[in-house]
């Protein structure tokens, strides 16, 4: 959270963490611990916004960014699914192809495949340190853009599986006031931004 302080403090407002291409073990830990991050953040907006309706904290708007830090959106995920030979400083360790497309991908990230664990808004858990409580798994709304060679084989499978809305879920019947059939986003609901990079592909090849 210090990164995300000292880049509001430099006029940052929001960005997206990057992890470059890695082992399976490393996406593990580390989208479960930016979700935290993502978790800890919304939890303190909230704390703050309930103290300024109690009118126990009078202090701008600017201070409470300082306190939170620049918006953590989601993560970039850079690679592992690029040219070889456009790799970079990249590992040629982790490099590969989705050879099976949005399969692939969960498997190398860990996601889940159908990404129904939501943040939780249950103000009961908020004075419990958050490193007592179980660490969430990596899940799609975790993730925000992902850079890849669309050249691959089982890339262009992959993406647009990643860009697409995934599905929607029915409204509750008890609920007053909507009509019958009515949808609402769900949390698959979260196309992914997929970029192109690290690529060996041509003109011809689009």
């Amino acid at each position: 959270m210090d990164a995300s302080a000292r880049l509001a403090r430099t006029g940052v407002t929001s960005f997206c963490p990057t992890v470059v291409s890695s082992s399976k073990e490393t996406y593990r830990t580390i989208i479960p611990l930016i979700r935290r991050a993502r978790m800890w953040q919304r939890e303190n907006r909230m704390r703050w916004q309930q103290r300024q309706r109690q009118g126990k904290q009078r202090q701008r708007q600017s201070q409470r960014q300082y306190e939170v830090g620049a918006n953590i959106l989601g993560m970039h995920l850079e690679g592992p699914f690029f040219a070889p030979s456009k790799r970079g400083a990249h590992d040629e360790r982790h490099i590969r192809s989705p050879v099976h497309g949005i399969e692939t991908v969960k498997e190398v990230y860990g996601l889940s495949s159908d990404g129904s664990e939501e943040f939780d808004d249950d103000d009961d858990d908020h004075d419990v340190p958050r490193e007592v409580i179980e660490p969430p798994k990596p899940e799609w709304q975790d993730v925000e853009i992902i850079t890849l060679a669309p050249e691959l084989e089982g890339a262009f499978s992959a993406i647009a599986s990643l860009t697409q809305k995934r599905r929607q879920q029915p409204q509750d019947d008890d609920e007053e006031g909507e009509g019958e059939g009515e949808t609402h986003p769900s949390p698959l609901n979260h196309p992914i931004v997929v970029s192109m990079g690290h690529t060996s592909a041509t003109y011809q090849d689009g």
